[in-house]
């Protein structure tokens, strides 16, 4: 995979995303879905499909994890309406125990922020840890940095200190990219809630993907006899693509340890940036850009933040 950047073409060995492998009668379903959306495309279903008859599979006897598959469908006919993939999302949000961590490429649904602020005044909650890209790489939505200050204004609004600490935002930071030679994107799509379950799919935190998108995402969650399950073994795994130097399997092993890690300015570590560091440095390129744009010098921040954006009734910051 290359980019162009400066016309210059850089290679990047892959591209921060996610996906599984479905077997038994969870494949099974994904494949029936799959039929009835080709069946239902005018052009589409004038061709033939091999493995129409396949035959549901029966459930591995020593299968220690598990798989659903959900999604969201509108019928062209408007006869088949499919929700159980925001159905999905908002429950596992609502029975959080302890832990939620999100990956997504665009994070601007109110509805899982107004339920995440809520999860987070909980006591026993312990951290939320969100990951989403750099909102260049966001360029099919309008005003996406104001759409994310929406959501994460959502997601604090109320909340203490102590519960504000419980939250972490984080942005692939583009800093050093070029050199390490990691593709700025994040394309995955995941939602994990107490090491226990895990989602992976198509579907994004946004109002398209929960109502009018054709999306589908598969849910799995272990029997609770391993001493890891598979929703830890994912996490870590993303994790451990995040960081950029060696460190301790026991740093991204503890969801308190990463945080901090992500969190800290001087530890240089990670390929993550907290995302109050990012909207400043955003706004601070910003300003760098209006000035040299004006021929004016910089001025404080704060006056030209005011001076330039206020007046001009700009509040995508």
């Amino acid at each position: 995979m290359t980019a162009e950047i400066d016309d210059k073409e850089y290679p990047f060995p892959y591209y921060h995303d996610a996906a599984c492998r479905v077997q038994g009668p969870a494949a099974h379903d994904l494949l029936q879905r799959f039929k009835r959306r080709w069946n239902n495309h005018s052009q589409a279903k004038t061709i033939s499909l091999l493995g129409t008859n396949e035959t549901k599979p029966s459930e591995k006897s020593d299968s220690k994890t598990f798989a659903t598959v959900v999604g969201t469908y509108n019928c062209p006919d408007g006869g088949t309406i499919n929700r159980t993939f925001r159905g999905a999302y908002f429950f596992m949000i609502e029975n959080a125990k302890r832990y939620i961590y999100i990956e997504d490429q665009y994070l601007v649904n109110q509805d899982v922020a107004v339920r995440l602020n809520k999860k987070l005044k909980e006591p026993q909650f312990k951290k939320l840890i969100v990951v989403v890209q750099d909102v260049v790489e966001t360029d099919d939505i309008l005003i996406p940095l104001r759409k994310q200050n929406e959501f994460e204004k959502a997601v604090f609004d109320g909340l203490t200190k102590v519960e504000k600490d419980k939250v972490l935002f984080a942005v692939l930071d583009k800093t050093n990219w070029t050199k390490e030679l990691f593709h700025p994107g994040l394309h995955s799509k995941i939602l994990i809630v107490d090491d226990e379950i895990a989602m992976i799919g198509s579907g994004n935190v946004n109002q398209r993907s929960f109502t009018c998108d054709t999306e589908s995402s598969v849910i799995i969650i272990d029997d609770g006899t391993a001493i890891s399950s598979y929703a830890s073994y994912i996490r870590t795994r993303l994790w451990s693509d995040f960081v950029s130097k060696p460190t301790p399997f026991s740093i991204y092993d503890s969801w308190i340890d990463f945080a901090a890690l992500v969190s800290s300015t001087t530890a240089n570590t990670t390929r993550l940036m907290d995302y109050a560091n990012f909207t400043k440095k955003k706004r601070q390129e910003k300003v760098r850009a209006r000035c040299q744009l004006s021929g004016r010098p910089r001025r404080s921040h704060h006056r030209v933040h005011q001076t330039i954006y206020h007046a001009r009734g700009d509040s995508s910051l």
